[in-house]
C-alpha cells in the first residue's frame, strides 16, 4: 500500500545531515512509491527522502517532456558540473512559500542507481539539472537557505512574513 508522508518542519536538525549510501535490505520499490505519491499530494518538482525523516540517500525528481516523468535517484552522485551557471528563483516544500534566487550550474553529469539497483550515468540540463542539484543538496544536508545570501535571505524572509500578515489581515485568522 502506498503511503503520504509527512514533511519535516525547517527546523528539525536531521535535515542537516549527510547521508550515507542506502541501507542493504531497504524496501525500494516501497521507498520510491511513497517518496512519488507524497511529491504529486505537494505538486512538487522533486522530494528528497530525508525531508519527510526517512534517512536514506534517496529522491525523487520530475524529469522528461512536461516534467511528468518520475525519476527516482538512490545513492546519488554528481561527477561533473558545467561552468555556466544561471540565478533562478527556487522554492522548496521544507519552506512553504518561500523564493529565493540561488546561483547553480547550467548543466550537470550525475550517476545514480535506480529501484532495481542498476548504476545510471545521465547528463541533465536547464530545469532537470537544477531540480536535481536541489534535491542532492538535501542528501548532502544542505538546504537552499544555505546557498543565499544573508541579505538576499532576510529580505526573502520578510517578503514571507508580511505576505501572510497581509492576508491574515485580509481574510482574517480562520
Amino acid at each position: 500500500m502506498v503511503a503520504t508522508y509527512k514533511l519535516l518542519d525547517s527546523s528539525d536538525p536531521k535535515l542537516k545531515i549527510k547521508l550515507d549510501p542506502i541501507e542493504e535490505g531497504v524496501d525500494r520499490l516501497i521507498l520510491k512509491n511513497n517518496l512519488i505519491e507524497t511529491m504529486n499530494k505537494h505538486n512538487a518538482f522533486g522530494l528528497a527522502a530525508i525531508q519527510c525523516g526517512v534517512m536514506q540517500r534517496v529522491f525523487a525528481m520530475c524529469s522528461g517532456e512536461n516534467k511528468k516523468v518520475k525519476t527516482i535517484c538512490f545513492n546519488p552522485e554528481i561527477i561533473w558540473v558545467s561552468e555556466e551557471t544561471s540565478l533562478e528563483e527556487e522554492g522548496c516544500l521544507t519552506y512553504p512559500n518561500l523564493y529565493l534566487k540561488i546561483r547553480r550550474p547550467v548543466s550537470i553529469k550525475v550517476t545514480y542507481e535506480d529501484v532495481n539497483e542498476n548504476t545510471i550515468s545521465q547528463g541533465f540540463d536547464g530545469l532537470e539539472s537544477r531540480i536535481f542539484q536541489h534535491e542532492y543538496d538535501h542528501v548532502d544536508g544542505i538546504d537552499f537557505t544555505d546557498k543565499a545570501s544573508p541579505l538576499v535571505l532576510k529580505r526573502a524572509k520578510k517578503k514571507l512574513s508580511n505576505d501572510i500578515k497581509k492576508m491574515l489581515r485580509k481574510y482574517g485568522n480562520a
